[in-house]
């Protein structure tokens, strides 16, 4: 019996995961960049407010007695952490660690937004899986500058 080929779509499967990488970065990065202005970190206060209307009690307490009265530094970190998670992403560099807060950011956003409706629910689930993808992966060695830093220090998961 002839050993079958493999199907050369699948041959090279790490640069799917690397497309997948890159894909996320730049969704972040969009989403991120927009927010880099006064106006998304003035009106913080507002939209934790509107995210505790109907979230779950605890995460309410949460979103009310630790989010709220640092809003203005929460609005600093939320679009600069979208940039640099989604630069990180796109480059390939410290993809562990992106991933590692991009799964973090996605999973708050899905406490947040889930009483929304399944849009909110959805995508914010499916990014937190994606990030848990790459990480698992080590995505950044193909195409990216975690190849160069994972031949110099082996065996580190933050590339």
């Amino acid at each position: 019996m002839a050993q079958q080929k493999p199907d050369s779509r699948l041959a090279n499967k790490e640069r799917w995961l690397a497309v997948l990488r890159i894909f996320a970065g730049l969704f972040f990065l969009n989403a991120g960049i927009p927010k880099l202005n006064s106006e998304f970190v003035g009106g913080m206060a507002a939209t934790l407010k509107g995210f505790a209307d109907g979230s779950w009690e605890w995460y309410r307490d949460f979103l009310l007695n630790t989010a709220l009265p640092h809003a203005t530094s929460l609005g600093y970190l939320v679009s600069l952490g979208e940039v640099a998670i989604g630069a990180a992403l796109l480059l390939g560099l410290f993809t562990g660690l992106a991933s590692i807060a991009g799964a973090s950011m996605t999973i708050n956003y899905y406490l947040a937004t889930s009483h929304m409706g399944p849009a909110s629910e959805g995508i914010n689930l499916y990014a937190t899986v994606v990030f848990i993808i790459l990480l698992a992966t080590q995505a950044g060695r193909v195409w990216g500058l975690d190849y160069y830093l994972a031949r110099k220090w082996r065996g580190w998961i933050l590339w």
